[in-house]
């Protein structure tokens, strides 16, 4: 299938914020978050393999489109263990898509990170 015939495209949004969760709780105290918040250059420098998130055939079919936020959880190794939904594209198929896609993400092996990515879907008109 041809771009042009399908008249669609996946937009990633070129901004996205790495958040770094740093161990170190103890009894008496809550457990301490440290947050950095990185560039898209940082970001791109992290990717070892970048996500590949398909619009699939029946939502371009029915014409859904949407903009959604998802949290990464990215173990040591660099893989990308789970994906969490923290504002949905209003679709529950726009939302596996991008799930399934971001999940095959392979970051810098390193500390464990939650790295929230911005998806949409949109179709030219």
């Amino acid at each position: 299938m041809s771009a042009q015939s399908s008249r669609l495209r996946l937009v990633a949004l070129g901004v996205a914020i790495a958040a770094i969760v740093a161990a170190g709780s103890s009894v008496a105290a809550a457990p301490r978050l440290e947050v950095n918040v990185v560039t898209p250059q940082e970001l791109a420098a992290l990717i070892v393999e970048k996500p590949v998130v398909v619009y699939p055939y029946e939502s371009r079919r029915r014409r859904e489109e949407g903009k959604g936020l998802f949290r990464m959880y990215v173990g040591a190794d660099g893989r990308v263990h789970s994906i969490g939904i923290m504002k949905s594209t209003g679709s529950r198929t726009l939302d596996v898509a991008a799930a399934a896609g971001l999940i095959r993400a392979r970051i810098k092996p390193g500390r464990r990170r939650q790295i929230d990515m911005p998806v949409a879907f949109e179709l030219i008109r």
